[in-house]
């Protein structure tokens, strides 16, 4: 059974900021601050978070499948090895960002920040990149495809084969 958004709110208001192995599968956060809050292993599939402000919030192993993050706050977020495929990050920030490992098959970071974002050994397949700054980015690893980096931005950005690239933004 899934828990409410206004529980996890309540107790976050009260202090709590352990959210380990919730399931807040549909919940609505959207325009939420859950800052420094812990989501680990928590099943967020499906969840609407669109606007809200997770600096430096973890959701290491957490299921967000599907979910959106439209013009979200997650800088500095752990979302190590996260299930992300899906899911819709467009125009948010994510610098700074630690997705080592994460599954991000067919996720949207159209306008997104990834500055400075650690993506080691991520699964980029078929994610839309179009004009994300990827500036000092590091994609070790990753899978993903280099014409889906095209329209990104790219500077001082780590290429899964380890070169550095910086490509003239026009």
């Amino acid at each position: 059974m899934a828990t409410s958004g206004a529980d996890i709110l309540q107790r976050y208001a009260q202090g709590d900021r352990s959210f380990v192995g919730i399931n807040l599968e549909a919940s609505n956060l959207s325009l939420q601050d859950l800052t420094h809050a812990s989501f680990a292993k928590a099943n967020l599939s499906h969840a609407i978070l669109h606007g809200a402000t997770l600096i430096g919030t973890s959701f290491h192993q957490a299921n967000l499948q599907a979910s959106g993050f439209i013009a979200g706050d997650l800088a500095g977020a752990n979302l190590k090895d996260a299930n992300l495929s899906n899911a819709l990050f467009s125009n948010s920030n994510l610098t700074g960002a630690d997705l080592r490992g994460a599954n991000l098959y067919q996720a949207v970071f159209a306008n997104a920040s990834l500055r400075g974002a650690n993506l080691r050994g991520a699964n980029l397949q078929k994610a839309d990149l179009r004009e994300a700054d990827l500036t000092g980015a590091d994609l070790s690893g990753a899978q993903v495809n280099l014409q889906s980096l095209e329209d990104a931005i790219l500077a001082d950005t780590v290429l899964p084969d380890g070169r550095i690239v910086s490509f003239a933004q026009e």
